[in-house]
């Protein structure tokens, strides 16, 4: 066998058992979306939609967007005071509206479609980390830190979960946050389908920033 036959056989071999497509290179389109010499915040992407806390905003600190085919940006939620996005899901925009002379801030819901804002948590205080899976959210009484309690977006209802606990993140009916214990952090996980609070690792030390998709949990140790 000649060589030239041999190294066609072998490319035949690793074409069978690589497939093209498997030993395509993966590609990485780079884009910046913001150009402004103000401060651009916490990002958020679900699907095509893009929103983030824009520091140079109209009035103070606003909500902007981007749009994918324009690649333009444009302001989403322009009001008086501070607005900081703490999660993005569907057509809904969940923000901490603050005010600026009493520091106080409240949780807000905006819907990108219908252009709806309604106020989900408010009064004496601060409210804030507000997350949604669409129908429930869950927010923090206190601001950052506080008392969780679960919102209910069709009937109003809320309700007290945990008692201490600080920035918590959803993914369908599974919600995670972290809770103090005497060596540290542990997180907990709460379902709001069946209303079960359950650990999800009670290991020594400190498990911090936790984040959720589906089933699957990764935070810091």
């Amino acid at each position: 066998m000649t060589i030239r036959k041999l190294i066609f056989l072998l490319l035949t071999l690793l074409l069978i058992i690589f497939p093209t497509n498997a030993l395509a290179l993966t590609t990485v389109d780079v884009r910046q979306i913001t150009t402004d010499s103000a401060q651009q915040t916490q990002p958020f992407i679900y699907e095509n939609k893009v929103a983030y806390t824009n520091h140079g905003g109209t009035q103070s600190i606003d909500i902007w967007g981007y749009n994918h085919q324009t690649q333009q940006n444009f302001p989403i939620i322009e009001r008086p005071g501070q607005q900081f996005i703490t999660d993005l899901y569907e057509d809904l925009i969940v923000y901490e509206d603050v005010d600026e002379t009493t520091l106080t801030s409240d949780v807000r819901v905006f819907n990108y479609k219908t252009g709806k804002d309604i106020l989900i948590a408010g009064g004496e205080g601060s409210q804030g980390s507000g997350v949604t899976n669409g129908t429930k959210g869950l927010y923090i009484e206190g601001g950052g830190c506080g008392i969780l309690y679960l919102y209910n977006h069709l009937t109003s209802e809320k309700r007290q979960i945990f008692d201490s606990t600080c920035y918590p993140k959803l993914s369908g009916n599974l919600g995670v946050f972290p809770v103090n214990h005497p060596n540290g952090t542990d997180l907990k996980g709460y379902n709001l389908e069946t209303d079960e609070l359950f650990d999800i690792t009670t290991t020594d030390g400190f498990q911090e920033t936790p984040d959720i998709f589906e089933d699957k949990v990764v935070w810091l140790h």
